[in-house]
């Protein structure tokens, strides 16, 4: 977005007279139309991920005690992983970060290092020069590094973290599951899925086919010269459940981590939750969006500024938001649709100060206009038609505001 575009958004927001106080809207008209939506639980999208790997990794592949566990440590692996985040940004380091309200002076680094039990008694151990040159080992330590995400993995047991390995290929693919031999032939797959050998040989399935070499190709255009070619692969083929598979890793990887995400935004208030999975978002690369959709607190002061920071990594000023998910009453409650753009110049009663960026953008927008508008001498007194040029004078004065205000 251009400087032009980005004076034109916040036009809605900015009166230009100079102050922090926030003015109303002058086109209310804009806003007469509230759509609500339900639906939009977040809790809902969870229970669907779980039943989707239930259906995908469990049903048929675990004992009767194991398809009514294994779910139930899916969702409970969910909240380990979020308290987790928790732990590693608390509260007051979100509220530095993206403030939402009062900010405590209580840093992470003190509570959990510096003012720490057992450093202290280590201390206690240690003559002056040995003090000091420990207090600088502990001052370098960052408790979000102690507590690092590959610090977090290696604590867990197998089956709570195996999903987030890097989804890889099976190593070798039978062309026919139920005839292993050499008649049907067989690929060998690197992990991401190309061929490193194969070997097709001409059969009663494919006699138009006597050896292709597919090495290098990827299976997935294996599978598209098979079909291309008017060759039917048999059904339940072990090339195609290759591929099959190894989606389906990924988008189980993909949608645990979105739980996580919409788990911290339940979890942790209004304000906070967002935020933080706000923070999570842009580590683990998820969509950015989402913490802004249910994030929308208009007694929020710190509003204005979690949205710039969201503007700041990307985001879409269109994006519809729903307005009060944190204070809802009730699961479906009907809630407001609004969009960043609206909500940047929603009446303005709603917050509380302009960002560092609108102040300087606005300062930036006085200076244009200042540049545009021309100087105009003052007419001398004796002059002859001293009283004509003078009102000639005002209504050029005139004119350049009307065609400031219709800029604006």
């Amino acid at each position: 977005m251009n400087i032009k575009e980005q004076l034109l958004k916040l036009k809605y927001g900015l009166t230009g007279k100079g102050n922090d106080v926030c003015e109303e809207v002058e086109n209310e008209s804009m806003y007469n139309t509230i759509p609500t939506t339900k639906n939009y639980s977040l809790d809902k999208k969870i229970n669907d991920f779980v039943d989707w790997y239930y259906r995908e990794f469990v049903k048929g592949k675990y004992t009767n005690i194991g398809e009514f566990s294994v779910p139930k440590q899916m969702k409970d692996t969910i909240d380990k992983y979020t308290v987790w985040y928790e732990l590693r940004y608390p509260e007051y380091e979100v509220n530095k970060l993206y403030p939402g309200s009062a900010v405590e002076i209580n840093p992470a680094d003190d509570v959990f290092l510096k003012n720490n039990k057992a450093i202290k008694e280590i201390e206690e151990l240690m003559d002056e020069k040995e003090k000091k040159n420990f207090s600088d080992a502990v001052g370098i330590l960052e408790w979000s590094n102690l507590l690092s995400t590959k610090t977090f993995l290696s604590s867990l047991p197998w089956d709570e973290k195996w999903f987030l390995s890097k989804p890889k290929y099976s190593s070798l693919v039978y062309i026919d599951p139920n005839d292993r031999s050499s008649k049907t032939g067989h690929l060998h797959l690197t992990a991401k899925g190309f061929v490193s050998e194969s070997e097709i040989i001409k059969n009663a399935s494919f006699k138009n086919i006597e050896y292709y070499d597919f090495k290098g190709m990827h299976i997935t255009e294996v599978i598209k010269y098979f079909k291309d070619n008017n060759m039917n692969l048999p059904e339940n083929n072990e090339l195609e459940k290759a591929v099959s598979d190894y989606n389906k890793k990924v988008a189980l990887k993909e949608r645990f981590l979105d739980c996580v995400m919409y788990r911290i935004i339940e979890r942790d208030g209004k304000r906070i939750g967002p935020r933080r999975a706000f923070m999570f978002a842009k580590e683990f690369e998820r969509n950015i969006d989402v913490p802004m959709i249910y994030g929308i607190d208009y007694s929020d002061p710190g509003l204005r500024s979690f949205i710039f920071e969201y503007i700041k990594a990307g985001g879409d000023m269109g994006l519809n938001c729903l307005v009060g998910y944190g204070a809802r009453d009730s699961e479906d409650q009907e809630l407001e649709i609004r969009t960043v753009e609206d909500i940047i110049g929603i009446k303005s009663k709603y917050c509380v100060n302009y960002t560092p960026e609108e102040k300087e953008l606005h300062q930036r927008l006085v200076n244009i206009l200042k540049i545009q508008e021309p100087k105009i001498e003052p007419l001398k007194p004796d002059s002859i038609n001293a009283k004509n040029e003078e009102i000639k004078q005002k209504r050029i004065t005139r004119r350049i505001e009307k065609s400031k205000t219709r800029n604006n």
